[in-house]
């Protein structure tokens, strides 16, 4: 493999790797470092390639192993999903602030959620991979992949109704 070859099909998933990179270890600048270590482990292991059916699943569990390992390095903790929301000009000052409230909330929901549930959510409905993928990079299989998603989906839609009635929504 050459290096356009590479550049071609591993540099643009450099966005989603650093997304879920972020995920996991809290600071930009950790997570573009595992994005660079992921880019050279690839790099490394190119003459391999030809045995993975999905270069993006493999990229994304390395990158979800690589951050478990520094995190248990580190003993540092998961970190709320979410990106940064920028300001929508075509939105109304007091419908932006309630759509962030309801974000927040769904983040803090999701966040509350059991490790496997989090990943699996995360991968389907931020990262929007699919099924196939997240059963690759999560280690687990198709069916398993579709009930921790339907779990997980039923989990957070129970806790923000309980949240909306008990706050009166």
């Amino acid at each position: 493999m050459h290096l356009d070859e590479f550049k071609s099909k591993v540099f643009p998933l450099k966005n989603k790797l650093f997304r879920f990179a972020r995920w996991f270890l809290h600071t930009n600048e950790d997570a573009e470092d595992m994005v660079q270590e992921v880019f050279v482990k690839l790099w490394t292991s190119r003459d391999n390639w030809q045995k993975y059916t999905s270069l993006e699943a493999v990229a994304m569990q390395m990158t979800k192993n690589m951050c478990l390992n520094k995190m248990k390095a580190t003993k540092a903790s998961m970190i709320d999903i979410g990106g940064q929301n920028l300001p929508d000009p075509l939105v109304a000052p007091d419908k932006e602030l309630e759509m962030s409230h309801t974000v927040d909330l769904l983040l803090h929901i999701i966040n509350l959620l059991p490790p496997q549930q989090r990943l699996v959510i995360q991968l389907r409905e931020v990262e929007e991979l699919e099924l196939e993928e997240i059963a690759q990079i999560a280690g687990l299989t198709l069916n398993n992949v579709r009930a921790t998603l339907s779990i997980a989906r039923r989990r957070v839609r129970e806790m923000y109704l309980n949240y909306e009635r008990n706050e009166g929504g």
